[in-house]
């Protein structure tokens, strides 16, 4: 099971650059821009945590607020992102999205993030 979560780590990782890097070259809005560059690897830094079973009690703590942090933030930027494509305040064409295109781009984002929020729960909650 380990070995597999070193993979995802690595995959999760090279998301991470992925997700920034076409967020700058794309002209994302700021706050897109901002919840990817500070969500992401925050998200990333608890893989890790929770990998190396760092055990100190004030990073376990504080990890906690990070973790609830990290979910709500992802939630609320992907929901805003979405809002804003589908109410057409994106240079994005909806008349071009398929309604299978959204729920395929929506999917492959839960399959990402989640492994990653869970990660991140089992770390800050964890004894």
């Amino acid at each position: 099971m380990r070995t597999l979560i070193y993979i995802y780590a690595a995959g999760y990782a090279i998301f991470t650059v992925w997700a920034i890097f076409t967020d700058v070259t794309e002209k994302q809005p700021w706050w897109d821009i901002l919840s990817d560059l500070v969500l992401l690897p925050l998200g990333g830094a608890g893989i890790l945590l929770y990998l190396f079973g760092v055990n100190e009690p004030l990073i376990k703590s504080s990890w906690k607020v990070v973790t609830v942090v990290i979910i709500i933030g992802q939630v609320f930027s992907n929901f805003g992102s979405r809002h804003l494509v589908l109410s057409g305040q994106t240079e994005i064409e909806t008349e071009d999205i398929s309604q299978w295109a959204i729920l395929v781009s929506d999917l492959v984002i839960v399959i990402v993030l989640a492994p990653m929020a869970l990660l991140n729960v089992f770390y800050a909650f964890s004894l």
